[in-house]
């Protein structure tokens, strides 16, 4: 007695019993009442920088390896040998460098750390290199310069290669001997040397006299067959007499 229903403590302790008892469902997102989940990362592609593959089944790349006209002639095949190889020496500017001559290369290569003391034209070209590993080596960097090899002159494009994939500072591929060169290679030695090119001069007998309007001379023209009988009969005793 002597307090309204609404503030009555007795019935303030029942409700709150009944709540503890009956918890009310809790409102909000369906996704809340789940354990969190980890979503794995997106794959990301380093070649086309795309989304959802890996680079070695890159569409794009396959698409430029598969290519014809000039994106076939930007693939060079570097099947470095494994065996060790005499050593040579050239010169650029003046300085000694050595070099490993590989047959297996279609073309020459040089280390990134050497390449920077190198002069040269600096080339930016993309040029897909197979047989350096298991994947294609994407080169996008080149040096054409002129090296000096057992006293030859000559101007050889070098591919830059991280320092990783060669063993030797500098590699020369055996495009050179597209140059007029050839290889003589021993156990214990390299040396090139120019080829030798023989130039054959071949006359042949001819069993006709002299043409007298062929002959290029200041004798006047009624005089020129006269001369050419003479010689005529020169040329037949001289015969005669052999």
């Amino acid at each position: 007695m002597g307090h309204k229903s609404t503030m009555c403590q007795s019935r303030r302790r029942d409700n709150m019993k009944r709540r503890d008892e009956h918890p009310r469902p809790q409102l909000g997102n369906n996704d809340n009442s789940k354990p969190n989940q980890t979503k794995p990362a997106a794959v990301t592609c380093y070649h086309c920088q795309g989304s959802g593959h890996y680079a070695s089944s890159c569409p794009k790349r396959r698409s430029q390896e598969g290519t014809s006209g000039a994106g076939a002639s930007n693939v060079k095949r570097v099947n470095l040998c494994v065996r060790s190889v005499p050593t040579g020496t050239m010169r650029i500017a003046g300085v000694p460098y050595s070099f490993h001559f590989d047959s297996g290369a279609e073309c020459s290569l040089v280390k990134e750390t050497v390449s920077q003391r190198l002069n040269g034209r600096r080339l930016n070209n993309t040029v897909t290199l197979i047989g350096l590993g298991q994947t294609p080596v994407y080169c996008t960097s080149q040096i054409l310069t002129v090296v000096e090899i057992d006293n030859i002159n000559l101007e050889i494009l070098l591919h830059v290669l991280l320092d990783q994939y060669l063993q030797h500072n500098i590699v020369v591929g055996y495009e050179i001997l597209l140059l007029g060169l050839t290889a003589h290679i021993t156990a214990s030695q390299l040396r090139f040397s120019k080829n030798q090119i023989v130039q054959l001069c071949h006359v042949s007998p001819t069993d006709q006299g002299i043409n007298p309007d062929t002959v290029d001379t200041d004798v006047p023209p009624e005089y020129k067959d006269g001369i050419c009988e003479i010689d005529d009969a020169d040329r037949d005793d001289h015969d005669s007499n052999q």
